[in-house]
């Protein structure tokens, strides 16, 4: 699944790329431009995998500090916006905050925010695991919610990046069931890690660098069997496999390690592999692609 901040699972996000649940459990992060869900953009549920109990006594560890209480899916979703909402009233700017309100669409009190958070987050967890496209873990929520009190202050922009509420317990309150090219709802549905959902409703798959390195028929509406998950980017002219696998993005985040977020002539963002020379490759060329890097692509 993809691992994002607790901003990702709590509200219904109009962000660039698309709606996100913020601290719903189980991310999505913010989307691309053309496609996908990302950042803020995902889901906005505080998910984690690794990283100990908060509430382990030192020199305790997370596997012999006794297991806190299990919290249910409706009480996760209230503690943990109720701590987000209040966490953005004191510690954002009056800019940041004017900017959070536009964005989650919330009024100018805690009570508001934590209204909108806690519906969005239920409408969005509750469905996902009742219907086996996430599982939810109440001891994981317990250790989140305890994390979430200790969160330091954070920027606006912080929220879409992970820097803040982002505690190591909050990345597996719930964990995606879906495989790669299968239908999901949320970024948190997927299985693999750093993985999406696109706008299409379908897992990429984990993203990284060889992701991008197949080769499709773009004029085949069967093209998808060969990017599973992904688009098929024209690069070139003519016939048969003139096309790249490819993502969209917004940033280069959203492409996985070795890959990059670019844009095309027309203004649309999408995901190539990082390259230095050819032999980076695979059978591509290694060309430049911006002004100060090079990609893979086909010539």
């Amino acid at each position: 699944m993809f691992r994002t901040s607790l901003a990702t699972h709590l509200l219904p996000l109009a962000v660039v790329l698309g709606p996100l649940a913020l601290l719903a459990c189980g991310d999505d992060t913010p989307a691309a431009a053309p496609a996908t869900d990302a950042g803020v953009g995902a889901d906005v549920s505080a998910t984690s995998d690794t990283g100990g109990s908060p509430m382990a006594d030192a020199g305790t560890t997370e596997d012999t500090a006794p297991a806190p209480d299990p919290l249910s899916m409706p009480d996760w979703c209230q503690a943990s916006n109720q701590i987000w909402c209040e966490w953005m009233f004191d510690c954002f700017s009056d800019a940041d905050l004017t900017e959070a309100r536009r964005t989650f669409g919330f009024s100018n009190s805690i009570e508001s925010c934590a209204e909108v958070a806690v519906a969005s987050c239920q409408n969005r967890t509750i469905p996902a695991v009742n219907e086996g496209r996430q599982v939810f873990d109440g001891v994981q929520a317990a250790r989140c919610v305890e994390a979430l009190r200790d969160e330091a202050c954070g920027t606006f922009e912080d929220l879409f990046t992970g820097a803040v509420l982002n505690p190591p317990p909050c990345e597996t309150v719930s964990t995606g069931q879906i495989t790669q090219g299968q239908s999901c709802v949320s970024n948190n549905d997927c299985a693999a890690e750093n993985a999406r959902c696109t706008d299409d409703g379908y897992c990429t798959g984990r993203l990284e660098r060889t992701s991008f390195l197949g080769t499709c028929d773009p004029s085949d509406a069967l093209s998808v069997a060969a990017c599973p998950g992904l688009q098929c980017l024209r690069v070139l002219p003519g016939e048969g496999q003139a096309g790249v696998c490819t993502h969209a993005c917004t940033l280069d985040e959203h492409c996985g390690e070795g890959a990059g977020c670019f844009v095309d002539n027309s203004g649309d963002r999408f995901c190539l592999a990082l390259c230095e020379d050819d032999d980076d490759c695979g059978g591509f060329a290694c060309v430049q692609a911006g002004t100060d890097r090079t990609a893979c692509m086909l010539q």
